[in-house]
């Protein structure tokens, strides 16, 4: 399902000027695609998952200043996580540093910027509660099964109609990126009629609206976390816990919970061999 996106020049020039190659940061087609969907969606809150750099969060709270507000709603909001607090490929910059150098130092009015935490938090964080988000951009650990934890994490804070949008869907095709099919393994479980594609962004990008249910969307996830397992660390212990717990509850009477489980466990036993 094509989404194409209008010109930004704007978006564009701010991206010409603070890209850096090598920070895992969207592309500028990306960046204008992202400020597109901005545009035409008009969301009032929106979650970003996986800030690194802030490049990506600075194109989207530019977006959400620019982009008139409808009639007698709230302002934009922004909620921005990530694990780390120092940007992964210079830890002596801040996680989100170009957001930041962008304002003075200082995270700008209508944007929260939490790190430290993961999605399997969102319900702990006073930010994400109320109303559901409009849009959930999702460019964290693209190991398996994190973007599909992430998206199930996420997909029941997400208002019916609402975009879940993730990045680096081709990322498995890259030299030395052998770990990083999370997100294509993600994409297999969306129907190809159901999902959307920013066009001008070409195939990094995909997302899906919200309107199938949220056992629906659980059934489908819970075969890729079936699938082997990818990421270096595990969620061991009180994480693997948290995360079991928080899927028994947001989708009961779902294979999910157990399908995480047993992915853990499959997982566990082919490292050690005993599979």
């Amino acid at each position: 399902m094509p989404d194409d996106p209008a010109p930004d020049p704007a978006v564009r020039a701010l991206h010409r000027r603070l890209f850096r190659s090598g920070h895992g940061q969207v592309s500028e087609d990306e960046a204008a695609a992202l400020a597109a969907l901005i545009r035409r969606r008009r969301p009032r809150r929106v979650l970003e998952v996986g800030v690194a750099s802030g490049l990506s969060t600075l194109v989207l709270h530019t977006a959400l200043e620019a982009t008139p507000a409808p009639p007698s709603t709230a302002p934009p909001r922004l909620l921005a996580l990530d694990l780390d607090d120092r940007f992964y490929a210079d830890e002596s910059r801040p996680t989100g540093w170009m957001l930041l150098d962008a304002h003075d130092g200082a995270v700008p009015p209508g944007v929260r910027l939490r790190t430290g935490v993961t999605t399997v938090d969102l319900t702990d964080l006073p930010e994400a509660s109320g109303a559901p988000f409009d849009l959930a951009f999702v460019d964290a650990d693209h190991k398996h099964p994190w973007p599909a934890l992430d998206a199930l994490m996420v997909w029941p804070r997400l208002a019916d109609g609402g975009l879940l949008l993730c990045h680096d869907l081709s990322l498995y095709r890259k030299p030395r990126s052998a770990r990083g099919v999370g997100p294509k393994l993600l994409c297999d479980q969306i129907p190809a009629e159901l999902r959307v594609h920013p066009a001008e962004a070409g195939d990094n990008l995909f997302g899906l609206v919200k309107a199938m249910t949220d056992g629906a969307f659980a059934a489908r996830l819970a075969d890729a976390l079936l699938l082997p397992w990818t990421v270096r660390r595990l969620p061991e212990g009180p994480l693997a816990a948290r995360i079991t717990a928080r899927l028994a509850e947001d989708y009961p009477g779902t294979p999910v919970a157990d399908a995480f489980t047993e992915g853990l466990r499959r997982t566990r036993a082919m490292r050690e061999g005993t599979a």
